[in-house]
């Protein structure tokens, strides 16, 4: 169960799901995990390791499916391919891997010179709206002294 908690990123409901198990029973079970009253690490290492195999085992058959069905016209494949799609995600999950990917291209950030020189008008600003805020102060602390 564990293994298919982590599969599930800690998603109590979905582990629900896939096991069969009651969400109290999934929750009660990591409540002993995290103070020490569960399985041996090693037992829950040895359990993700098997998961990970078996997932392979059945994400590579979904493959070689996906491929056959292709192969014979029956690009109906749309089963298949959520099965493979899962099972890598969970794979992922539980080797540690990330399940998405965000690639930044374009964009590059201005050398020193560069921001030096798009800053300076900020800067320059933001003293003067100081300078401007330290005079307001002053003329508001007299016009307060002046009406007591």
């Amino acid at each position: 169960m564990l293994a298919a908690l982590v599969a599930n990123g800690g998603n109590v409901k979905r582990t629900s799901r896939d096991t069969g198990v009651s969400p109290a029973a999934i929750r009660s079970w990591r409540g002993k995990q995290e103070q020490g009253h569960g399985v041996a690490v090693a037992l829950i290492e040895d359990a993700s390791a098997q998961f990970v195999v078996d997932a392979t085992r059945v994400r590579n058959k979904a493959l070689v499916q996906m491929e056959r069905l292709i192969d014979e016209g029956k690009v109906n494949a749309a089963t298949l391919n959520t099965i493979f799609g899962t099972l890598t995600d969970k794979i992922h999950l539980v080797q540690g891997l990330p399940t998405n990917r965000t690639e930044h291209t374009g964009s590059t950030l201005p050398d020193a010179e560069q921001l030096k020189a798009l800053m300076q008008p900020f800067v320059a600003n933001a003293i003067v709206m100081a300078e401007q805020r330290h005079s307001d102060i002053i003329e508001a602390e007299v016009v307060r002294e002046i009406s007591q």
